[in-house]
């Protein structure tokens, strides 16, 4: 009965840990340069920090989908379908 009461207990952090591991596999998937910028810029401080920093990963998105790295993943991807 203590490990069922123990289990029920562990559930909510187990479930949390499976899904930071699975959000943890995916960032693998990535370009490991758009990683490194995404995570660059959310380390801003304030609000209006985050905000400017929401807009220049806009702006550095768009031009990360015009680079050979993005430029060959969309041909792949279309190559594929």
């Amino acid at each position: 009965m203590t490990n069922a009461i123990l289990l029920e207990c562990h559930k909510p952090v187990i479930a949390a840990v499976a899904k930071a591991r699975a959000m943890a596999l995916r960032f693998e998937t990535l370009a490991p340069e758009a990683v490194r910028i995404s995570k660059q810029l959310m380390k801003a401080l304030d609000r209006e920090q985050l905000r400017k920093a929401i807009e220049e990963e806009g702006n550095l998105f768009t031009q990360r989908l015009r680079s050979p790295e993005a430029i060959a993943a969309l041909l792949g991807f279309i190559n594929r379908h």
